[in-house]
């Protein structure tokens, strides 16, 4: 059974029903970013062992943990966080905190190898949804695989994502949507770096930072240097579930027949009903139950 979390909770609101639940239920509790998060991990938690918790974000997972530090109940909490850029920014986490094996869960999901059949889960989901020739005409125009394209446009966003946390500038960069007409083009499927990195470093001016063009392109080109352009290193799962959803519906690759448009929304309840056999194989799953006391299984296997 799921803690419901109607409303946002303050750290201290959560730490203080932790500790009233904790009272007259054995469980261990797992904290929980969001929604989907919730709805993807409560149908897969052994509800007897482990109690997942939506918190309503990242900082009050970790804040609420922060609060619990030095308490007896702290033993029976864990948090599950994305990992977001900790890795490339060197933040260690509570040894309480697991977090996910690509930047987000989304994103993990989604570049988890299928057993059945034997590919990619994104390749899975746009094998159903674009047409092949149409892809195979896509790809020899553009000169790679149509998932290396969604990850070169995906990543082309995260490095600005990256460098406004690296450094500070608290640009609101969510504001910025990756499919914005002003720098995508929906008929091709094209990002025009040149137009989306002016757009940021206008933002960065009118905020004064001073960085200007020059230094914002100095500073995504070290990033291409350390090899993270060329990965899912700098890949964030709102860009991708978007840009995703947009290649599927495109009149370039979608199927002429039995075409059913795809949404954000559709593409996260296909993430949910993925099988246990490949989600099992994820870092994250073997993180957890080690965390767990000898003989307690916190799955429903």
């Amino acid at each position: 059974m799921r803690m419901p979390q109607a409303i946002s909770k303050t750290p201290q609101t959560l730490a203080s029903e932790i500790h009233i639940k904790a009272l007259d239920n054995p469980a261990h509790f797992l904290l929980l970013e969001g929604d989907f998060d919730l709805r993807f991990w409560e149908m897969r938690l052994n509800p007897r062992a482990l109690r997942p918790v939506e918190c309503g974000g990242k900082s009050t997972v970790l804040d609420t943990l922060v609060l619990l530090r030095g308490q007896a109940v702290v033993q029976r909490v864990l948090g599950l966080v994305d990992a977001d850029f900790d890795r490339l920014l060197g933040h260690v986490q509570s040894p309480r905190v697991v977090q996910t094996d690509e930047t987000d869960l989304e994103t993990t999901l989604l570049l988890l190898q299928c057993s059945s059949p034997t590919q990619m889960n994104m390749e899975r989901l746009l094998a159903v949804a674009v047409d092949a020739e149409k892809r195979n005409a896509f790809e020899q125009q553009n000169g790679c695989p149509l998932v290396e394209h969604v990850r070169r446009t995906a990543s082309q966003f995260g490095v600005l994502r990256f460098l406004n946390e690296q450094h500070g500038w608290k640009i609101a960069v969510r504001d910025m949507s990756v499919l914005n007409h002003q720098w995508f083009d929906h008929a091709s499927l094209t990002l025009n770096t040149s137009v989306l990195h002016q757009a940021f470093s206008d933002k960065l001016q009118a905020q004064r930072v001073g960085v200007d063009l020059e230094q914002l392109t100095t500073r995504i080109q070290a990033c291409a240097q350390r090899g993270w352009l060329s990965g899912w290193q700098l890949v964030q799962g709102h860009d991708l579930m978007a840009i995703l959803a947009t290649v599927m519906n495109s009149g370039l690759l979608r199927r002429t027949t039995g075409y059913q448009k795809v949404t954000e929304i559709s593409l996260h309840r296909d993430l949910l009903l993925m099988h246990w056999q490949d989600i099992q194989t994820c870092q994250m799953i073997h993180n957890l139950s080690a965390a767990m006391p000898p003989g307690v299984s916190c799955f429903q296997t």
